[in-house]
């Protein structure tokens, strides 16, 4: 409730439908500004009946082509030394959740609009996003047989806590002052969904031992999924410093997508981070208490858990064991034709 519905609410600085054709070329050549490499047959266009940006082929590409080599510096990091790495610091938002951190990078880069040299960018970002945290109360209804339904529920509560945390020190005085112009909570969620749709972690060339950083990564996050799609790699070229190169996995021909792969990703992971589910059958390992049936045989109770712990089915309780599967049959929780998720114990 305190999350509301996002993608009711006004977005600023979002680009219009009609725009976004435009805003596919501006990133394009805010790209090759910044040193990104692209195969010349890949382009930015709408695809599958919708306003929706995809990685198109202009034209044939062959297995194992480079399609983009994005060098770390056109990478979005959670940068320290400004006013949102101050704030991080003495409120240790940033310390506990580095897409906290990275999040509030974006939403202060979008509250500068013009000024922001990373506006050709985010105008090309989508102007909603299809996680949990923009769903509806009767979309989130839909995952009510599923564990997942509180992890949903949990990343809106914590969103909004974050906002309510950001905004207050926002009117303070304090670093945050007068650098997030337009703060709302919708602001906030758009900032925060295409971080949690897009965010990877990234090396550091210049600082090997270090823990990889969040980055968004621009041009290269604009690829949907295919479990058999392209491969990404963090290549370091000498004296260059450190790219992450994606290469297509087969053959794509002129006017089909140009995809790759998120990697080992469980389907309640896509749904969480990326708002989808695999396509076709999927089964999906997920840990529920199971319990003896109340009013069971003594000496049969008995076995069942010598059984069970014979087996190494690990406890949960005096009486509960932990373990269950939960099968996803439709593409997406939010498909009209969605069909009831069974679960099995």
């Amino acid at each position: 409730a305190a999350a509301g519905d996002a993608r009711a609410a006004a977005q600023p600085a979002a680009p219009a439908a009609g725009d976004r054709g435009a805003a596919r070329g501006a990133l394009l050549a805010w790209g090759a500004e910044r040193g990104v490499e692209r195969h010349d047959r890949a382009t930015l266009d709408a695809f599958g009946g919708s306003d929706q940006t995809a990685v198109v082929a202009a034209g044939a590409v062959a297995a194992g082509a480079l399609v983009f080599a994005v060098p770390r510096r056109a990478m979005l990091v959670a940068a320290g030394g400004d006013a949102v790495g101050a704030f991080l610091e003495t409120s240790g938002l940033g310390a506990r959740n580095a897409t906290v951190a990275l999040a509030l990078r974006v939403a202060r880069e979008r509250a500068a609009g013009a000024a922001s040299p990373w506006r050709a960018y985010l105008d090309a970002l989508p102007p909603t996003y299809d996680t949990p945290l923009f769903w509806t109360v009767a979309e989130l209804a839909v995952l009510r047989p599923s564990p997942q339904l509180r992890r949903a529920v949990s990343g809106r509560v914590a969103a909004a806590r974050v906002f309510c945390d950001v905004w207050k020190a926002s009117q303070k005085g304090g670093p945050l002052h007068g650098e997030l112009s337009g703060f709302t909570y919708a602001a906030w969620a758009w900032a925060l969904g295409a971080v949690v749709t897009r965010q990877n972690a990234v090396p550091d060339a210049a600082r090997p031992s270090a823990p990889p950083a969040l980055a968004l990564v621009p041009l290269w996050d604009m690829c949907n999924h295919d479990p058999d799609g392209g491969t990404s790699e963090f290549v370091l070229r000498p004296g260059g410093g450190a790219y992450l190169e994606l290469r297509a996995a087969r053959d794509v021909a002129a006017g089909a997508e140009l995809r790759m792969r998120y990697g080992d990703r469980s389907a309640a992971e896509l749904l969480i981070h990326s708002g989808f589910l695999p396509e076709g059958f999927v089964v999906e390992d997920i840990a529920l208490d199971v319990a003896l049936p109340p009013g069971l045989d003594a000496k049969l109770a008995a076995l069942l858990a010598r059984l069970l712990d014979g087996a190494r089915v690990p406890r949960s309780g005096p009486a509960t064991w932990r373990g269950a599967c939960l099968l996803y049959t439709s593409p997406s929780p939010r498909d009209a034709t969605l069909s009831p998720m069974p679960s099995s114990a």
